[in-house]
């Protein structure tokens, strides 16, 4: 039975929009790319499915078992050679048959009357992912996807990871808010935080985490977005009534949230200062203020301590 994926794919889009509360116009690369960048981190069906296909194939012919590796070699030398009819190669073109070659007789395969097994649906697989197997020794088979190079049994975990570079690529191309929001995201490539909030192991309430995946493509309803609000309506920040209500404002620039923001920092502050003293240190708080930060200049407090 022919599994139709993009109905699939649609579905679980859809399911997944519902859990993290994402509006309909968000893009489709968000679902897949990096969860570094912004994205969900998932990874599309029908590509999952093209990604085991090869990873089995792969593993079937380095297995440990001789039995088992000499019979999967035979299979594939038979389907192979159906493509070149009564021709028979010196050395097998196992690398060129799985990278979807059809220099020689390989073009032949479409129309041989071979039917289906699992090294024609690698095949297949590879083609579509733009995958290359490299068969330089008996022992030696990698899987090579753009810069990734990967041996069978790590071929799930690599290859899922060149698929989500792509769509990480995708989304930080996007032209749009949410592709400029991913790259500003991608611009600190050593910080994980931004994953581990969106990971299992998150330390935000279901109900957080549902309005983080908003805040990360700017697509929360604020006024001074043009698709929530129209040119003659009032733009300006509902809390401060200043600027335009965007979620840099919001997040950056608005008086009344930076007040919070000072509160925040001056307990974070407090923190390290309990910290270091009782770590045997003098402290010293240069220049304290008392007035809301601005994010536009950098903090004018430090730090500076002396071992005892």
């Amino acid at each position: 039975m022919a599994v139709d994926y993009y109905i699939i794919n649609a579905t679980q889009r859809k399911f997944l929009g519902l859990i993290c509360n994402r509006p309909n116009h968000a893009t489709v690369p968000f679902f897949y790319a990096d969860r570094r960048v912004g994205g969900l981190g998932t990874c599309r069906l029908n590509d999952n499915a093209d990604i085991w296909t090869i990873a089995r194939a792969a593993q079937f012919l380095t297995c440990r078992d001789p039995t088992v590796r000499n019979i999967c070699r035979e299979q594939l030398h038979n389907t192979i050679r159906r493509g070149f009819r009564n021709e028979h190669p010196g050395v097998m073109p196992v690398g060129e048959y799985f990278s979807g070659s059809v220099d020689g007789g390989l073009y032949r395969l479409r129309y041989a009357e071979a039917g289906s097994n699992l090294w024609t649906l690698a095949r297949q697989a590879a083609k579509r992912l733009g995958v290359r197997i490299d068969v330089s020794g008996d022992e030696n088979l990698r899987i090579v996807a753009d810069h990734v190079s990967v041996c069978p049994f790590k071929a799930v975990r690599g290859l899922r990871k060149v698929a989500r570079q792509r769509y990480t690529r995708d989304l930080i191309s996007d032209k749009s808010h949410q592709g400029v929001v991913a790259t500003d995201l991608s611009l600190e490539d050593k910080s994980k935080d931004m994953a581990r909030l969106v990971s299992c192991r998150t330390s935000l309430s279901f109900r957080d985490w549902r309005y983080l995946h908003r805040v990360r493509l700017d697509i929360l309803p604020l006024r001074g977005h043009s698709w929530f609000c129209s040119q003659d309506q009032d733009t300006s920040c509902r809390r401060c009534g200043k600027e335009n209500e965007t979620g840099f404002h919001v997040l950056n620039h608005c008086e009344e949230g930076l007040q919070l923001a000072t509160k925040r920092h001056n307990t974070i502050q407090d923190l390290l200062e309990s910290l270091l003293v009782k770590q045997g240190h003098d402290v010293t708080i240069n220049n304290p203020r008392e007035k809301p930060l601005s994010w536009l200049c950098e903090i004018p407090r430090s730090l500076s301590s002396t071992s005892r």
